[in-house]
């Protein structure tokens, strides 16, 4: 049995963590910000159990705020090589496996650290201090290095680029694929002209629905037999005391059976298959009977298929895009079909973005209201109008929201003013601008003087009558508010 593995932020990347992300990897000018988040990782050091990257970036960000200061270069320089020191320890030592040792340089080569920094280490431990510009280059190298493999894995988990030795076994995927699908559309065709296929032993329909979902589940398998994506996120999530076991991967495996469900999505998104092509725009009814009955078989096996079916559909072309309005009118009509609230979402690369189910929102939803959502996020009209029409036959407190929002987007609609149109405003106002007088700064009122306090050093006053003594941490029995905006 594995135990949960422990961490020093409550709500994992959903908030906490990737606020902390977005402060520090934000604007470096915005000093109040960058300390805001170096404040919430020191609580995280002071809990416990914090993954050593974010330990990490935490220390090469303080230099870089040490740097901006008047601080002695030879001050600034150790920072520097201090911190870069202990992340590339870290790293590295994440990647000890096995008996024996394995050099610096090896383990940096095979996980993608640039070797330059391991020469720094070198230099900061053996040699000379780094120069303050080498040193500032190799922090801001070692800050990029940190964002790509920790935190856009952790905050925002996507499938990884394959590597090259399986990007032919994809294709080959691809491949296989489509010959399905076209088996299956062939068999199901020659059900149409004559339904007596239907009272064999075996029908041809039923066997190809099945090989369609074996070959769901053999991709997955052997995708899962390969070197798991998102190692060295995994690795660097670790504590600096190895003595709890890895994280677990449910989330890499969801996110590995999905993106098999990605291949099958975009070869059904092909023109000629649920598609109609070029020169028709519309959906023959029989085409309706024709695959309905593979998309609720694979949706039974697996609950998120018919999701990314209806996000892919929301980003063809425009030229499907009124067939694409049929399907999702179609498969809004499944009351069968219900969505995870996790369900990943589909892309404009059609790669995959992991979405966290929300706290309060733990239940299944009904698909036709996600295809609704899908369809508001569209900047097209056409998608408004179909996105209000089925919320409209189904939840009049949805459409009436619909309404609101659509009122709100019109009222928000402006036409942009070119470039030089703007620029002649700004110089017209210019002139009136410089001869406006200063604002003049009023000075404070005095403090008023609070009885009894005559004797209180200066600046200090006696705590209103309601104040409650209450440790460190503690308010009222609750958890601070870390995250304030």
């Amino acid at each position: 049995m594995r135990l949960p593995r422990r961490t020093p932020y409550y709500d994992g990347a959903a908030s906490e963590l990737a606020f902390v992300h977005a402060q520090l990897y934000g604007d470096r000018h915005d000093r109040e910000a960058l300390e805001s988040a170096l404040g919430v990782v020191r609580l995280w050091l002071h809990r416990g159990s914090c993954p050593q990257a974010v330990e990490a970036t935490a220390l090469l960000l303080q230099c870089v705020c040490l740097d901006a200061t008047r601080a002695p270069e030879l001050a600034v320089r150790a920072s520097y090589a201090m911190a870069l020191t202990r992340f590339v320890n870290s790293v590295v030592d994440s990647f000890q496996t096995g008996m024996y040792a394995q050099s610096i340089g090896a383990i940096a080569e095979r996980i993608g650290l640039p070797l330059w920094l391991v020469q720094v280490r070198h230099s900061a431990t053996h040699e000379e201090l780094p120069s303050l510009d080498v040193a500032r280059e190799a922090c801001e190298v070692a800050l990029a290095w940190l964002d790509e493999h920790y935190w856009q894995p952790t905050v925002h988990p996507r499938t990884e680029a394959p590597a090259p030795d399986d990007t032919e076994a994809r294709k080959a995927a691809s491949l296989q694929a489509a010959q399905l699908l076209y088996a299956y559309r062939h068999h199901m065709q020659a059900l149409q002209r004559d339904a007596s296929l239907a009272q064999l032993q075996h029908p041809p329909h039923e066997k190809a629905k099945n090989e369609v979902v074996a070959w769901i589940e053999a991709e997955h398998a052997r995708r899962l037999a390969l070197p798991g994506h998102g190692d060295t996120a995994a690795r660097l999530n670790r504590q600096w005391h190895q003595d709890e076991e890895a994280p677990a991967m449910d989330e890499s495996t969801r996110l590995s059976l999905a993106s098999v469900l990605v291949l099958l999505v975009a070869e059904l998104c092909v023109p000629g298959a649920l598609l109609p092509s070029k020169q028709r725009h519309a959906v023959p009814s029989e085409w309706l009977a024709l695959w309905a009955p593979l998309l609720l078989h694979v949706q039974r096996t697996h609950p998120v298929f018919l999701p990314l079916l209806a996000d892919a559909l929301t980003h063809v072309d425009e030229a499907h895009a009124p067939a694409a309005r049929a399907w999702l009118t179609h498969l809004a009509a499944l009351d069968t079909a219900a969505v995870p609230s996790d369900a990943p979402r589909w892309t404009a690369d059609a790669s995959l973005e992991a979405c966290a189910a929300h706290e309060h929102v733990a239940a299944p939803v009904p698909l036709w209201r996600v295809v609704v959502q899908y369809a508001l996020e569209r900047p097209d009209a056409a998608w408004h109008d179909f996105a209000a029409a089925l919320a409209a036959e189904r939840d009049d407190d949805v459409s009436h929201r619909i309404q609101e929002l659509r009122a709100v987007r019109a009222t928000r609609a402006h036409t942009s003013e070119p470039v030089d149109v703007c620029l002649a405003a700004m110089e017209a106002r210019a002139p009136a601008l410089a001869v406006a007088p200063a604002p003049t700064l009023e000075a404070p009122p005095a403090p008023q003087a609070v009885p009894g306090s005559a004797a209180a050093p200066p600046g200090w006053h006696l705590a209103p009558t309601p104040y409650i003594p209450t440790p460190i941490g503690c308010l009222a029995g609750a958890r601070p508010p870390l995250l304030l905006g």
